[in-house]
C-alpha cells in the first residue's frame, strides 16, 4: 500500500509533517509519522499537544518545503520528541 501525502510524495517512517486541526485559520499542528496501519492510515504523534494520532489520512499532511522548519513554531517541539533526523524535507 502506498502512503502519499498532499504534495504528491510517498510518507517517510519518523519524519515530521504538518497538517490542519482547526479552521478556520487554518491552526496547524505537527505530526510525526511512527507506524502505517493496514487501512492506509497512519500512527503517530503530535509533539505540539502531546498526544498520540492512531488513524491520521496521509493526504491530510504535508512538509514545509517552500518555508522550511525555521519558520515553523513546532520545529522545537518535533526536535524535544523525535530529534533533527524528523526534520527531514527531502
Amino acid at each position: 500500500m502506498k502512503y502519499i501525502d498532499q504534495q504528491g510524495f510517498a510518507i517517510k517512517l519518523g519524519v515530521a509533517y504538518l497538517f490542519v486541526f482547526a479552521m478556520p485559520g487554518p491552526d496547524c499542528t505537527a505530526f510525526v509519522v511512527e507506524g502505517f496501519n493496514e487501512d492506509g492510515t497512519l500512527t503517530g504523534y503530535d509533539p505540539v499537544f502531546k498526544h498520540k494520532i492512531e488513524d491520521m489520512k496521509p493526504s491530510k499532511l504535508w512538509r514545509p518545503l517552500k518555508y522550511t522548519w525555521e519558520c515553523k513554531g513546532e520545529k522545537q517541539y518535533i526536535i524535544d520528541y523525535a530529534g533533527e533526523s524528523a526534520l527531514d524535507l527531502t
